[in-house]
């Protein structure tokens, strides 16, 4: 958990800054990374996952089309290119949904 004083703007900044923070414990570990940008949603995120199990990245959004989850399998997650992408990427005026297609078109396999 990463407590924030200030909540950042959008799903893709608070991503980005939660790699970037995690980013050595990442290296060390091959595990899913798991985000719940919507906790009372994480439900939902357990059956859209069942539905790609083989599946790189899982997203989730809710009716507002702003992202509730999103789920990196444990090899793309521990991998060199999910920091580098957090590094690179600009977050303002992002939406969640732009941002979802951007992770999904570079980690897609």
């Amino acid at each position: 958990m990463i407590d924030y004083l200030q909540l950042p703007g959008n799903a893709a900044e608070l991503f980005c800054s939660a790699v970037r923070f995690l980013r050595y414990r990442l290296a060390r570990d091959i595990e899913p990374l798991v985000m719940a940008f919507d906790p009372g949603l994480a439900e939902l995120r357990d059956e859209a996952a069942m539905a790609a199990p083989n599946a790189p990245l899982s997203t989730g959004f809710t009716a507002d089309d702003r992202l509730a989850w999103l789920q990196i399998d444990g090899i793309t997650a521990s991998g060199p290119l999910l920091p580098a992408f957090a590094s690179a990427i600009r977050t303002d005026g992002l939406t969640d949904r732009q941002f979802a297609d951007l992770l999904s078109a570079g980690f897609d396999r």
